[in-house]
């Protein structure tokens, strides 16, 4: 059953405004931010430590990915109901993930 062209235009048309939207209100809080930028930089130095958190969680995570990338797939099968090519895909899809997944978080910490 296909929607009606007059419902997709308006499902486009509503994309559109709540994209126009949320950059204005983007735009209105970062200008926002930047009038008060002593108080900004305040907090950023009183959090100081706070990125050595996000690094060990961000690793922790992708070691998590690694470990269970398998049991990821049986679960998003649940889901989505791959057939049995779309599920081998995604198996043979581990050497790339374990490797893109390294090189991101290496690139990241050196850079």
């Amino acid at each position: 059953m296909s929607r009606s062209p007059l419902k997709s235009f308006a499902i486009f048309l509503a994309g559109i405004v709540g994209f126009i939207i949320l950059s204005m209100l983007l735009l209105h809080g970062g200008l926002t931010l930047l009038s008060h930028h002593d108080d900004v930089f305040a907090l950023a130095q009183s959090v100081d430590g706070i990125a050595s958190y996000f690094i060990g969680f961000r690793l922790a995570l992708v070691v998590l990915i690694i470990i269970y990338w398998h049991e990821l797939v049986i679960f998003a099968d649940k889901f989505f109901k791959f057939n049995h090519r779309q599920r081998f895909i995604l198996r043979a899809l581990y050497p790339y993930i374990v490797a893109s997944l390294v090189l991101i978080e290496l690139f990241s910490l050196i850079f």
